[in-house]
């Protein structure tokens, strides 16, 4: 697997769940350690920032997998209101390695939906959309 196209942000911390639930499009509750679920982290006007697979490793930690070309802003974007919340939030993309081959859900769309690693994530976005009933 090309470990570049995968950008991993870690939330450690008491509140991560809590943090995140309202700010998201899927419901994190239902998450349990090992599971995988898809997901996009919006603004308070629901706007998308960012698309994401989601892993809780135990109770104080969860794995955010998206694009690398959107991990900066995702992390600007998490940051703003963490200070409110029991979290750290962390990029730690270069230990990649260390996660399943599962959590990489773009990777598998793009294999499903024939899309080139080229073709930026918004594109992936649009795809799905067109594709859900």
């Amino acid at each position: 697997m090309n470990d570049d196209l995968r950008g991993l942000i870690e939330l450690r911390g008491e509140d991560s769940l809590k943090f995140l639930q309202g700010q998201v499009t899927c419901d994190l509750n239902t998450l349990e350690p090992g599971q995988v679920l898809a997901g996009s982290h919006c603004t308070p006007k629901g706007r998308v920032i960012f698309l994401f697979s989601a892993q809780l490793v135990d109770d104080n930690r969860l794995i955010l997998e998206t694009h690398p070309s959107v991990v900066s802003t995702a992390l600007a974007s998490l940051k703003k209101y963490a200070v409110f919340f029991k979290t750290e939030i962390e990029d730690i993309s270069d230990q990649s390695g260390d996660f399943p081959s599962s959590l990489n859900l773009f990777s598998a769309c793009r294999r499903v939906f024939l899309i080139s690693p080229k073709q930026p994530p918004i594109y992936l976005f649009r795809k799905c959309l067109i594709l859900m009933p």
